[in-house]
């Protein structure tokens, strides 16, 4: 009801959604309706629809919940690959899988669109860091992440991918550097 609701602010169990036999349409309707709202706001870092994805109850079905989660988002992906915007917002919520899963959503993208600047759009990393201490673990993480998705890359279809990709771990690796400096500072 709020003009922009927020996932942090739902404390709900979605779970028993994804437990319906329609799930796929109840989702597909809940997905538009949330990105119909949100469009407007770029990126999509924050998207209520996170909140739709968060299981609260690891029960005994939560394996089941997540592969039906997972089709329901593959099928997103296959149906709007060409829809830039839609699919940066399908992976903010992806973004906040573990690693593992993220990539088979990037494996599942890549087989649909080989569009290099579509490619760049994808939120591959969350936005915000969460750390105690050093970030420099956290931002090694995410440079590990991003060498997972080099294997991907590996074909001449996927060589402006690849350097982007490269460059983003450049990135990364000059902030360790900076932040390793600061840290020192610090002690």
């Amino acid at each position: 009801r709020t003009k922009q609701p927020s996932r942090h602010d739902d404390t709900r169990d979605y779970s028993f959604l994804w437990r319906r036999d329609d799930y796929q349409n109840l989702m597909m309707q809940v997905a538009e309706r949330i990105y119909k709202r949100e469009r407007e706001r770029t990126p999509f870092w924050y998207t209520y629809l996170k909140a739709f994805f968060t299981l609260k109850d690891n029960g005994k079905d939560s394996h089941a919940v997540n592969e039906k989660q997972d089709q329901f988002l593959r099928a997103l992906i296959a149906q709007r690959y060409d829809d830039p915007n839609f699919i940066q917002f399908v992976f903010s919520v992806i973004v906040g899988f573990l690693p593992e899963r993220r990539r088979s959503f990037v494996t599942w993208f890549l087989e649909n669109n080989k569009n290099p600047k579509d490619f760049a759009k994808l939120p591959l990393q969350q936005g915000s860091l969460s750390w105690s201490g050093s970030v420099v673990p956290e931002l090694q993480g995410r440079v590990e992440y991003l060498e997972s998705l080099l294997p991907l890359l590996n074909t001449a279809d996927f060589l402006q991918h690849k350097q982007y990709v490269e460059r983003c771990i450049q990135d990364l690796r000059e902030e360790i550097e900076c932040e390793k400096k600061r840290d020192f500072m610090k002690d």
